[in-house]
Order: structure tokens, then sequence, then C-alpha cells
């Protein structure tokens, strides 16, 4: 890729992410939109957005210290990502949700996000097995 396409490439994904309510910076994300504004998500669906958000937030919970995924927008920076990330990302991460979504029914007889949080922390736990041997 040229410098120049590689530079178009930065800003689109750069707009992309004001437009999502986030940015990256040294220091993880920084929320810019504080209102809770309707998100369309430009590559998953509405179902598949809403369980990436749900997995963010069980991972990434809010605590005294910190809010969670959901209030930092993760879910939103994902999307954006994954949306620019190419074929063979986007397909990684669907079929990767329809996996998860397939071993909550198998398990709970439920949708992740129906789940309690101890369902939510069992399936993470599971899916985090073999983090070092994916």
């Amino acid at each position: 890729m040229s410098e120049m396409s590689q530079t178009k490439m930065n800003r689109r994904t750069a707009l992309k992410l004001v437009v999502a309510g986030v940015l990256p910076s040294s220091d993880g994300l920084i929320q810019i939109a504080s209102s809770q504004d309707i998100y369309s998500p430009e590559f998953f669906s509405k179902t598949e957005f809403g369980l990436v958000d749900d997995l963010t937030e069980a991972i990434l919970p809010a605590d005294d210290q910190s809010p969670g995924a959901r209030a930092a927008k993760v879910g939103r920076y994902i999307d954006v990502m994954v949306a620019d990330g190419g074929c063979r990302v986007q397909q990684s991460w669907r079929d990767g949700l329809r996996a998860v979504a397939r071993r909550t029914k198998k398990v709970f007889n439920k949708d992740f996000a129906d789940c309690s949080a101890e369902q939510q922390d069992t399936i993470v736990a599971e899916m985090a097995q073999n983090e070092g041997d994916p």
C-alpha cells in the first residue's frame, strides 16, 4: 500500500471513530460523545453488535475506578475497526460471534444478553481457556 493510500485509510478510519464517538489514544480510548445517542453499526448486524457490546462489557465491566466497556463505547470502536479490517478479519469475527451464540444457547438455553453475570462469566472464561493457543 502506498504512503498516500495509507494516509487516506488512516484519515477515513479516524473519521469513522469520531462518528462512533471514540478515539484511540496512548492511554486507551477517549470517549468524545457523552450522550446516549443511537448507534447504527457499520459492519455488524444489530444482533451481532449487541453481542459484541455485551461481551465487551462482560470482559471489561464498570467498577469503582472506571466505567465499563459499554460506557467507553468499545463495541463501536470494534465495529469500525472490523469494518476496515478486510474479509478475513470480518469472517473471523462473524464466525466467533456465531460460536459464542451457539455455545451460550447450548449451555444455558438462552441468548448471551439474557444470561446472568455469572453465566456470562462462565462463557467468557470458557472462551479464554485457549487464549495462549486460539
